[in-house]
């Protein structure tokens, strides 16, 4: 069986650390999450079956296609996405046949992330929109908020960004036993909290 080679682009991190990331096929710009990433995403989803997702920071949609792909194969539950502009993401859910699955939203996080929270039962969450502090603080304040017991919070770029890093720990510290962390460590990092 012949293997196909991914196409892949050379990456650095702030330590001088490089690989070569493959590249989601039609997904060429390097927002977009890792192809690994996705399938952690898809993995994750299908292991928790949240009853409905959100994620902030839908970019070209390769994150929320994974997670969608995750609810319809689930059976159950639709994702809010959450990005300032539209960067070709409806076609690329309409391609990859999960539209219905996916509810896209034109606005700024933290302000869109709590109206859709607040009036739906969602118990799981991607954050990765704007890489400020401010931005990632202020989002996990939010599902903190409106998020149940057993509700995961999961994002990106937790090594890649020191001010995400450190609004991740920040809110853990300051709700001690609240939260379980985990931390994955893809290249640009992967935070998981549940919440207790």
């Amino acid at each position: 069986m012949k293997r196909i080679k991914e196409k892949t682009r050379k990456l650095e991190n702030k330590d001088g650390r490089s690989w070569d990331q493959p590249i989601a096929r039609k997904f060429f710009r390097p927002m977009a999450i890792e192809i690994e990433t996705g399938e952690l995403l898809y993995g994750l989803v299908r292991a928790i079956k949240p009853t409905n997702a959100v994620e902030t920071g839908t970019f070209e949609g390769f994150s929320a296609i994974n997670i969608a792909r995750a609810l319809k194969n689930n059976e159950e539950g639709v994702l809010w996405t959450i990005d300032s502009d539209e960067y070709g993401a409806k076609k690329m859910f309409k391609d990859y046949n999960v539209k219905q699955w996916i509810n896209q939203v034109i606005g700024l996080s933290p302000d869109s992330l709590e109206k859709i929270v607040s009036q739906n039962n969602i118990d799981f969450a991607f954050l990765d929109s704007a890489h400020t502090y401010n931005t990632v603080f202020s989002e996990l304040e939010v599902l903190h908020r409106y998020f149940k017991i057993g509700s995961y919070i999961t994002g990106h770029d937790y090594y890649r960004y020191g001010c995400i890093k450190q609004a991740v720990d920040d809110f853990v510290n300051k709700y001690p036993n609240m939260y379980e962390k985990v931390i994955i460590g893809t290249f640009t990092g992967f935070f998981i909290l549940k919440k207790n």
